[in-house]
């Protein structure tokens, strides 16, 4: 797969005939080898001039990166980044399966990238690791969610994406806003009321009388 995707066809016939064998590929088990036929029959389809021939691609294309969306949470972010650059430039395979870009309440958050990349991993962890720099060790889920559901936002689907969009603002646990990295910037909170000012506390009681004997007259 990766040796086809850096061959470049002569002409549309030959391309077609390459994605006619490479299709049955995006049936497989194995997650690596879908991503890789579909990267191969992106490249491909830049020759390819057939309309219907391409709207028959993605008919196909869609249901295997809709399936690798069901697998585990690293399986899931790899599958999101790969998917965030094929709607870039193919919005049309998945411009009918914006739904399934939804959040969902038990989606991950962060995905630990140590299991995407083991030099991550085997890392010295010799000092703590800073707060700005938990996107490079950890993947975002939802943020790529929603990124991807703002790119197939279309004049068809807008009114289910922003009503979407309010169940999220209105949500106690929103995520939008836990998908935030953790180095954004928000408002800082309000001032909280002051108290009421209270009268001042003498610094120093007056001394009673001395005490004195009546009979005596004497301190």
């Amino acid at each position: 797969m990766d040796s086809l995707a850096l061959y470049t066809p002569a002409d549309g016939r030959e391309s077609e005939s390459i994605i006619e064998r490479v299709t049955p590929r995006l049936q497989h088990a194995n997650s690596a080898v879908v991503l890789s036929a579909v990267k191969v029959i992106i490249k491909y389809m830049d020759l390819i001039t057939n309309q219907d021939a391409l709207k028959a691609l993605y008919k196909k294309m869609a249901p295997p990166l809709v399936t690798l969306l069901s697998s585990e949470p690293e399986i899931q972010y790899v599958a999101l980044r790969n998917i965030n650059l094929i709607v870039q430039k193919r919005p049309t395979i998945l411009s009918h399966e914006i739904k399934v870009f939804f959040c969902k309440y038990n989606d991950p958050i962060y995905v630990s990238r140590a299991a995407l990349d083991p030099s991550i991993a085997s890392s010295p962890a010799r000092h703590p690791r800073p707060r700005h720099s938990i996107s490079r060790h950890y993947g975002q889920v939802k943020m790529e969610k929603l990124e991807i559901m703002i790119k197939l936002a279309s004049d068809r689907n807008v009114d289910q994406v922003l009503m979407e969009l309010k169940e999220y603002s209105t949500e106690v646990s929103s995520p939008g806003l836990s998908a935030l990295p953790s180095h954004a910037h928000l408002p800082p909170p309000p001032p909280s009321p002051l108290p009421p000012r209270l009268p001042p506390t003498p610094t120093h009681h007056p001394l009673p009388p001395p005490f004195t004997d009546k009979l005596t007259d004497r301190p």
